[in-house]
């Protein structure tokens, strides 16, 4: 599923006020023979504190009304099912990503959007909240190439000289828990060993996260909500016993 990005232009003017709001007669507008007078708004403005709701309000009752399912846990997440296709559309105030297992649908929903609302179709999703994203086939890569540089430019390490290895080959390094307390007080002599490293990433260009599966593991009957067949399953595989079974 290859994902897409649009940008909603003014999105907060888009959301209707269910409460009474008065403003001020703003410069320009002014009622010469009431000049005392407030305006009673009718529509959202930038600035207001219902603006944000709003606009999500507006938006989510428009994706229901075109069959779309606001999701239990996160109610930025919107799917819609057709046959054996799926369509995902997640909300990030004005930014909207969407993807769907059959195309045509991604293109259907673009039009969509764009008679309901003025939209600035951005295609592929390439970056999002500060993190450059990069769509293969089979894979996906998030990595923070602008962050990093960023830092590097902001503690004045953007120019330093490349390394040929991330770390010095005549330091010695172990895996164990005592190199905590470093953390709180570092030598210099560990500021050095982690400068290098920012070298070795200076050198490479970019730092990427592999996208790794995370479906049916262990840890989700203690951070998710199951189906009773993969609760049993989980339980299983962690050998843990029924109560029933033993009393």
């Amino acid at each position: 599923m290859k994902l897409y990005q649009m940008d909603v232009k003014n999105a907060f003017l888009n959301g209707y006020i269910n409460e009474l709001v008065y403003v001020e007669q703003p410069p320009g507008f002014e009622d010469p023979s009431n000049p005392k007078h407030v305006y009673r708004l009718s529509k959202a403005l930038y600035g207001l504190k219902q603006a944000p709701r709003a606009w999500y309000e507006r938006l989510r009752d428009f994706l229901i009304e075109k069959g779309f399912t606001i999701g239990r846990v996160d109610t930025t997440l919107f799917t819609k099912k057709t046959d054996n296709d799926l369509f995902v559309c997640q909300v990030y105030v004005d930014d909207i990503i969407f993807g769907s297992t059959n195309e045509e649908y991604c293109t259907e929903f673009g039009n969509m959007m764009e008679k309901e609302f003025e939209m600035s179709m951005i295609g592929e999703l390439t970056f999002f909240l500060g993190f450059q994203i990069k769509q293969l086939k089979e894979e996906t890569f998030i990595y923070q190439e602008k962050y990093t540089r960023d830092l590097l430019k902001r503690f004045k390490m953007d120019d330093c000289k490349s390394i040929e290895t991330p770390m010095a080959t005549n330091a010695k390094l172990e895996a164990d828990e005592s190199g905590i307390k470093f953390q709180a007080d570092p030598k210099e002599s560990h500021l050095i060993t982690v400068k290098r490293i920012l070298r070795d990433h200076v050198a490479k260009g970019d730092i990427l996260l592999r996208n790794v599966g995370t479906k049916e593991q262990l840890a989700d009957i203690f951070t998710k909500p199951l189906d009773e067949s993969n609760f049993c399953r989980l339980r299983s595989e962690l050998n843990v016993l029924d109560a029933r079974t033993i009393m």
